[in-house]
């Protein structure tokens, strides 16, 4: 690069900094409401301009002098504040809009973390401008250069601003000021005439200072002001966030917190140290580094830039194929004779906003990823792409459960992390977004929504984001890997956010991101592979065990045949190191090498074959474990709270038939040490008779969502057994076991059917409470009781029909002893058609069948206990208890798992009603169970109460405890301040059975299009009939519907422990007129009202209400009993606990 054409170029920057500074003052202005219609558009052109300039300048220049690298790289910078700042622009331009006060405020609310960021850009420019003016212009162009290219004859050729610039580096300027004209000359689009004289020459050049001067003062004096402004504001802004409390941002971050959300990630093993460190390799140090020695670190950007000049040539640029030649050194990434690779730290340092990382399955895509996102030279790097870089990540898991492989899953990870990260960002949200305090849990949550909060959440942070995604093909197939891309693309379309995602190249990835840059990592692992291999088979050369010559030929050996599967090379490598501890000769090592399949499936039946064609009982005791372990991952939402793999000590349960006789059927204990004993003996099976195909792991302690309970005192010798995951070594073969003849022809040594295999599941947890029995009671047993019984269901053989009996009268047993009080009757909870004959029978043999009978009845319909999993098979029961004299019209207590005073108190058709309405129900033929209880003389006077809750997508009907968690509030002088908007609102209902019935049918009648010619003739008969018999009962009973209390809900600091509570106030209507309209609402909405007007009318009359209270209105009081209590007062659904015959 020549003299002159390094001075253009300095030029350049300065005129861009210049550029630069002026935009950063319009976009502060802004901020303090000027609008941006005072913004001359020719500066952002001018801007841009430039920027492409410098940019297209360096993409064909070779640099060669220090200069000229330092001079490349402000510029590179200088590029990048620049295009930051035209994204600013751009953002202000499109969402300011003069005299809108709602749209003023939202860009007010960004202007803290927005300032932040254009002071980041400000500060860099300075930095940049002073290492021009301090020493690198100076070496680039000094005075007597400038002062001989002045009276060169060259000089009249060059542009006016370079003149200019020339000129005044000849007088000995070096300040941005001084050698930067207040109008540039290359940009202007009306240039100046040639100055005739010297005389005018010296007075526009006094002009000139004289301008610059007056410029500068005011300058400094805006400065100053605007920093007075800004300072007032920010604090105005600040004060204003604080009313986001505590307790609202962590409900919030929990709504989005998804069980084992970081579990595949943890569960990624780590890499070998040495391994990877190809992938922080610049274009200039990637062939220096690759002949280094092994065990260096790392080396920074500016360390290698210093030794790699001679390696540097016109093919390392950023966007480059890197390809390693056939006779690369061993250090290299790879030996591949066609091996290519997009260079990933210059993508991690570019513009470039995707990067796909590819490879067979086994190959130690999840490893490098994870090894790339905790690498401190990740953020290194990203900080030259853009200031103050954040990682999130992402790993989807195919066996994981269905948020651990869905869309939906992704979307609260990547939200969860940014808004945990920058709580600016997360107040800027839960102002911006204000229906969203009403989230509690990931269930409150669609993906439309997730997509909107998250990528908005993205856009506003001011930091420069990196998503790394892993495991792309391990989407599920309801969401499918084309939503999949394209939420990828739309990430990665946002201007501060660029993407890295891996998966294998299977077709569909392949075909949309090969376009991109990638690496293929079986390509590029055989370096990594060497030391891998090396550090397992240079301990037995060290120890004088092989020679040198004979272990560094099993390692080629080894690297070989792996192929770029680092999973084969593992389990090959546990098989050479058997051998050499078994002393096994030479010969007869290669020939396990030899011997060695070079595809997984082919690899796990060798193992397999090796292993198990001793003895037919070593077969069975692997295939039992096997297929015990794949049968729990079947049944993975049905297992015990704590994990859903099952560790050491279920396995022992679960597969040794002597402990499942003493503890069950004998219903005795194991003393410690044999316990003991028998869990180390079935740790040392589970590695020897598994062919290594399963691995013993220590359990990831997951603070509060997943923990191992204590065992008791006497037990603690074994309780490291209870902390231990049982799994196979890889995912692929659990794939082998599943999916390939091979696997199930192993499987098959085990002939136990599924439900046998069920049947060990249970039996291992029935065992497993007999050691933690005292822990259980702290939990909550009826969801436990709920996860057997689950399972139990699930064995239909009808020859494990009486083992099945048998394993629900000792759970039935278990149940009773955990309760003291009012609980659902154990036959309730297990009310599945599979044990329908079962628990009739069972009913049918107690002292008191029809009493028994009534309880189960009343039980089986309550909307306490897993509406959507109960209710379901609830009518083939109705008519059988029935039958046995259950009386429809008694009332009880059932479940008594609420806090409060008061219990519910309801019929079996009560319960019906109320979980009916429930918005989880399943209940099958709901028409034809109205009919059977219209046949014994109901009490359609029955007061039934009823909690709705007004939600951002629309009302729905609440469990019953639903309300008693909201503390009074005391405080009411701040009625006020609410709205609609602002607080959550529910209502407590009080209806007799006629208007329940009544709204039922009318809902089974839009359903069920009851009025139209295609409607089935039996459903249309059963309506008929309904509506006959309401209207016969018409005079004695009339549907009656009354509101007994309004309760509007407010979040709250106030917390006990980890368990936060809500406040908020209670008022009871003293008058019924002024909420008869939105009764009559209410009604229609139990009808089946979906109109599309309808919720805009229920929000209309409810906000008429709430400013009727704040207005202090006599037809309100505030109660500040809980809603059960108050029902109970009028005995309507509720009754005092001491008013309860405890026999009941």
């Amino acid at each position: 690069m020549s003299g002159l054409e390094a001075l253009g170029i300095a030029c350049n920057i300065m005129q861009l900094i210049s550029f630069a500074h002026e935009t950063i003052c319009f976009c502060k202005a802004v901020y303090q409401g000027h609008s941006p219609s005072d913004y001359d558009d020719h500066n952002i052109s001018a801007l841009s301009a430039l920027s492409s300039q410098l940019q297209t300048h360096y993409q064909t220049k070779r640099l060669q002098t220090a200069e000229e690298k330092e001079l490349a790289s402000i510029a590179d910078k200088c590029n990048i504040a620049a295009r930051a700042l035209e994204d600013e622009v751009k953002f202000l331009v499109s969402h300011y809009k003069k005299g809108d006060l709602v749209q003023t405020l939202r860009v007010v609310v960004k202007t803290k973390w927005r300032k932040g960021r254009l002071e980041r850009l400000e500060k860099s420019l300075r930095t940049h401008q002073h290492t021009l003016e301090s020493h690198l212009l100076a070496r680039v162009c000094k005075k007597t250069d400038a002062i001989e290219l002045q009276q060169s004859q060259e000089f009249d050729k060059l542009g006016k601003d370079i003149q200019f610039f020339v000129s005044q580096a000849t007088a000995g300027h070096t300040r941005l000021a001084d050698l930067i004209k207040s109008e540039l000359v290359s940009v202007n689009d009306h240039t100046t005439k040639e100055t005739l004289r010297s005389e005018e020459s010296v007075k526009k050049h006094v002009s000139t200072e004289v301008s610059v001067a007056e410029k500068s003062i005011v300058y400094h004096v805006t400065k100053k002001t605007n920093e007075v402004v800004l300072k007032v504001a920010q604090t105005t802004l600040e004060s204003d966030m604080k009313t986001s409390n505590k307790e609202q941002r962590n409900r919030f971050l929990r709504s989005l917190q998804v069980p084992h959300m970081n579990e595949r990630k943890n569960n990624v093993a780590d890499s070998q140290e040495g391994t990877f460190r190809w992938i922080f390799d610049t274009n200039e140090n990637q062939y220096e580094d690759s002949v280094a020695d092994s065990g260096s670190d790392a080396e920074s950007d500016s360390d290698a830039e210093s030794d790699s000049d001679a390696e540097s040539d016109s093919d390392a640029s950023s966007n480059s194929w890197v390809t390693v030649s056939d006779d690369s050194s061993e250090d290299e990434p790879g030996n591949s004779e066609d091996q290519a690779w997009d260079n990933f730290h210059d993508w991690l340092k570019s513009d470039s906003d995707i990067y796909w990382i590819n490879g067979k399955p086994g190959s130690g895509k999840s490893t490098l990823v994870k090894y790339i996102f905790e690498n401190r030279l990740t953020k290194e790097a990203l900080s030259i792409w853009g200031a103050n870089p954040i990682l999130l990540s992402h790993f989807f898991w195919k066996p994981g459960s269905l948020m651990q492989r869905n869309i939906k899953g992704l979307l609260c990870s990547i939200l969860h992390q940014i808004l945990r990260i920058d709580r600016a960002v997360l107040d800027s949200i839960l102002v911006a977004f204000t229906s969203l305090s009403a989230k509690e849990s990931v269930t409150d949550w669609s993906i439309k929504e997730l997509k909107e909060v998250c990528f908005a959440a993205l856009r506003n942070s001011p930091s420069s984001i990196c998503i790394f995604i892993d495991g792309l093909d391990e989407i599920c197939e309801e969401d499918g890997q084309i939503s999949l891309l394209n939420l990828v693309h739309d990430l990665k379309a946002l201007f501060n956010v660029k993407v890295c995602v891996a998966s294998r190249p299977e077709p569909l990835l392949k075909s949309v991101l090969r376009k991109h840059q990638q690496l293929r990592l079986q390509d590029l692992t055989a370096n990594d592979m060497r030391k891998y291999a090396a550090a397992q088979v240079n301990p037995y050369i060290a120890a004088g065990l092989i020679s040198q010559y004979f272990g560094s030929d099993i390692i080629r050996s080894l690297v070989d045949k792996a192929e770029g599967v680092f999973l084969w090379l593992r389990l090959a490598s546990q098989s050479v190191i058997r051998g050499l501890e078994k002393g096994d000769p030479q010969d007869v090592v290669y020939e396990r090498l030899d011997e060695m399949p070079n595809e997984l499936p082919r690899l796990y039946s060798d193992m397999w074959a090796r292993m198990n064609e001793d003895t037919k009982l070593y077969r069975e005791t692997a295939a039992s474990y096997f297929n015990t372990v794949i049968a729990a991952r079947t049944l993975r939402n049905d297992l015990l709270h704590y994990t859903k793999e099952l560790n050491v000590f279920q396995i022992l349960a679960a597969t040794n038939t002597e402990v499942q006789n003493i503890c069950i059927n004998k219903k005795a204990s194991i003393d410690a040490v044999t316990l003991g004993r028998l869990c180390d003996e079935t740790r040392r099976m589970l590695h020897v008779r598994c062919a290594g195909l399963l691995e013993v792991k220590p359990q990831v302690r997951y603070p509060v969502i997943v923990r191992v309970p204590p065992l008791p005192a006497e037990y603690q010798s074994i309780r490291d057994h209870g902390r231990t995951v049982v799994q196979f070594v890889h995912r692929t073969a659990f794939d082998f076991m599943i999916d390939t003849e091979e696997g199930h022809r192993i499987r098959a040594y085990d002939s136990s059917s599924p439900g046998v295999q069920y049947i060990r599941l249970v039996k291992a947890n029935i065992v497993y409470r007999n050691y933690f029995q005292e822990t259980m009671k702290s939990l909550d047993f009826g969801w436990f009781n709920d996860r057997i019984t689950s399972i139990l269901a699930r064995v239909t053989d009808p020859d494990l029909q009486e083992t099945t009996h048998e394993l629900l009268r000792s759970v039935h047993s278990f149940y009773d002893e955990m309760y003291e009080f009012h609980k659902c009757h154990f036959f309730a909870t297990a009310a599945f058609p599979t044990f329908k004959d079962f628990i009739m029978d069972s009913i049918t043999r107690s002292s008191d069948p029809a009493s028994l009978a009534t309880d189960v009845l009343r039980n089986i319909f309550s909307d306490h206990f897993r509406v959507s999993r109960i209710t379901k098979s609830a009518s083939l029961y109705l008519q059988p208890l029935l039958s046995l004299n259950a009386d429809p019209k008694s009332k009880g207590v059932c479940c008594d798992l609420e806090d409060g005073r008061a219990v519910p108190f309801l019929t079996s058709f009560g319960h019906f009603l109320r979980s009916y309405f429930h918005p989880f129900h399943n209940i099958d033929n709901p028409s034809s169970i109205i009919l059977d209880f219209m046949e014994t003389e109901l009490d359609l006077e029955e007061r039934i109460p009823l909690y709705i809750k007004f939600r951002e997508r629309g009302l729905e009907v609440r469990p019953n405890n639903a309300l008693d968690f909201i503390e009074a509030d005391l405080n009411t002088s701040d009625y006020s301040t609410y709205n609609l908007e602002d607080i959550s609102t529910s209502l407590t209902l009080d209806l007799n059975a006629a208007s329940l019935v009544w709204a039922a049918c009318m809902d089974i009648n839009r359903c069920r299009d009851a009025s139209e010619d295609n409607c089935p003739p039996v459903i249309r008969s059963r309506f008929e009939t309904i509506q006959a018999f309401l209207e016969n009962r018409a005079i004695s009973s009339r549907p009656q519907a009354h509101m007994v209390l309004l309760t509007f809900t407010l979040v709250s600091e106030a917390s006990c422990g980890r368990s936060y509570r809500r406040r908020g106030h209670r008022f009871r209507p003293l008058v019924e007129a002024p909420t008869r309209g939105l009764l009559d609402l209410l009604m229609q909405f139990l009808c089946g009202d979906k109109s599309d007007d309808f919720q805009s009318k229920v929000r209309g009359a409810m906000q008429d209400i709430i400013d009727d209270i704040y207005e202090g209105s006599a037809n309100y009081e505030e109660v500040h009993a809980t809603a059960s209590e108050l029902l109970a007062e009028q005995h309507c659904g509720y009754r005092f606990r001491h008013e309860i015959d405890t026999n009941v």
